[in-house]
């Protein structure tokens, strides 16, 4: 027997169609006979995103008959929602699961020759084959094909457990080679483009390069990480955290970050108008807009603000940017190293 229905709306849904709240979803359960069900498969929207669990009841009954049409076939679409729906998921970082999804919505609206989207796959259809044409339609962006099939063979591998699939079609399927990144920033590049910037994405760009500091570690300094030795930087990606010692520079830098929208109270170091925190994707685009500014200007290359961690990283003397291995330091390190000749 199916579930009993919440309310009297929910009984006009079609047969083992349910909201589920907890989860914002709604789901349809496949019923293989004899009171068993072989799975669950979530409901989405025409542009393939879930359902909410207030859905319309028009939107449901549409998103319905769509899986209806697919032959309730489980595709690679709803393995994946599914997949970021699992316990297992659930204690990941919330940036991470803002990636993860992301990712999720790039793959499913993938387009196909046939016109259909590559969430759209059946799942019996999925080969290595079919992996490695995925790979090769984003040839022109490696990182982010590489990238894609980390997250495609972790999703592959849940499934197994969950007896869903029997192997994972990622398994013989190479990533693209990428080669090591060796762009240095020199003094006057630096210069150049820190005097273009707006006030914050200055700032930034001296915190980066004065505490060897990722984009996201700078964008997420709260004033409590602000000591009488130094700044707190609580470094992500598996790196040592550390309290970056004050200097005469890094002092100057902090003043300036506390000049900005000075009066506005926020717990954040860097912050709007506001008081919220400056989002990613607002520091991404004025840094593009900075970087075609800084082209006309003589700067002959653009470069990353990434970069400027490899650039802190390499002028610093004792090469420390909080990485655990030297092969990971060396990944930073953008000039060859001067060695006296044997004597």
């Amino acid at each position: 027997m199916g579930r009993g229905r919440n309310t009297r709306r929910d009984s006009a849904l079609p047969e083992y169609v349910y909201r589920v709240a907890s989860k914002n979803r709604v789901i349809w359960r496949e019923y293989a006979g004899k009171g068993r069900f072989s799975g669950q498969i979530t409901l989405v929207s025409p542009n393939g995103r879930p359902l909410p669990h207030d859905a319309p009841h028009r939107d449901i009954l549409e998103a319905y008959q769509r899986q209806v049409a697919t032959g309730g076939k489980r595709t690679l679409g709803n393995l994946l929602r599914d997949y970021m729906a699992a316990p297992r998921v659930a204690p990941i970082k919330p940036k991470t699961r803002a990636e993860y999804l992301k990712y999720v919505e790039a793959i499913a609206a993938k387009p196909m020759r046939n016109g259909s989207r590559f969430g759209d796959v059946a799942l019996e259809k999925i080969s290595a084959g079919v992996i490695a044409k995925y790979r090769d339609s984003l040839a022109d962006k490696p990182t982010t094909a590489n990238r894609h099939l980390q997250f495609l063979s972790v999703a592959f591998g849940w499934a197994i457990e969950q007896e869903l699939m029997a192997s994972n079609p990622c398994q013989g399927v190479r990533r693209y080679r990428l080669e090591a990144r060796t762009r240095y920033v020199e003094d006057w590049e630096f210069d150049l483009v820190q005097g273009l910037a707006p006030d914050y994405v200055a700032v930034m760009m001296e915190l980066a390069f004065l505490m060897r500091a990722r984009k996201g570690e700078i964008l997420a300094l709260r004033r409590e990480h602000v000591t009488d030795r130094g700044i707190f930087l609580e470094r992500t990606k598996n790196s040592e955290s550390e309290v970056t010692l004050w200097t005469p520079r890094l002092r100057d830098a902090y003043k300036a970050a506390t000049a900005i929208n000075r009066g506005v109270i926020s717990p954040w170091l860097l912050h709007g108008k506001d008081g919220d925190a400056i989002k990613p994707e607002a520091f991404s685009t004025a840094w593009q807009r900075l970087m075609a500014k800084a082209l006309t200007k003589g700067l002959k290359e653009r470069f990353t603000f990434h970069d400027l961690k490899a650039k802190g990283l390499t002028d610093d003397s004792e090469h420390w940017a909080g990485h655990k291995s030297e092969r990971m330091r060396q990944v930073y390190h953008r000039l060859a190293r001067e060695k006296q000749a044997t004597r």
